[in-house]
């Protein structure tokens, strides 16, 4: 098994080997039927927390996908997770250092809409065009 970190493989290769772990990830948690699901934002991994321009709710920066930070959806009741990275979607280790929405969505109803984003819909990830938060987004139109 390559590790996801490994220099060995390409960006491409860690991308996929990210998608099916997605995808069995949603598929283990079928049988999981309540929960919250919460949206969480925190720092870039290469640079600091800058108030307004990192959270700012509802302003045209979030509007527009264009915070200064990462976005990332938890679920309460398995502790799995989910974000859009260079590398295509992941898991965290920790929780450590989000601040979350108070807002609880349903677990059951955004791991329906998880899985019907296809990877065509999440697409290549653009730090500007198609970053983390324009996941969430997508994932949040179809919970709707």
């Amino acid at each position: 098994m390559r590790l996801l970190g490994s220099n060995h493989i390409s960006a491409a290769q860690k991308q996929e080997c990210n998608q099916d772990y997605f995808r069995r990830s949603l598929a283990h948690e079928e049988t999981l039927q309540c929960g919250c699901a919460r949206v969480g934002k925190r720092p870039l991994s290469w640079a600091v927390w800058l108030g307004k321009l990192s959270d700012s709710k509802g302003s045209l920066l979030d509007r527009w996908d264009l915070e200064f930070s990462h976005e990332h959806i938890f679920f309460d009741d398995s502790g799995s997770n989910f974000g859009f990275s260079p590398y295509g979607l992941f898991q965290e280790r920790s929780k450590h250092g989000y601040i979350f929405e108070h807002r609880c969505y349903s677990a059951t109803k955004v791991r329906e809409a998880l899985r019907q984003l296809s990877d065509a819909s999440i697409g290549s990830y653009n730090f500007l065009l198609n970053n983390c938060q324009d996941f969430i987004s997508k994932v949040m139109d179809k919970y709707r």
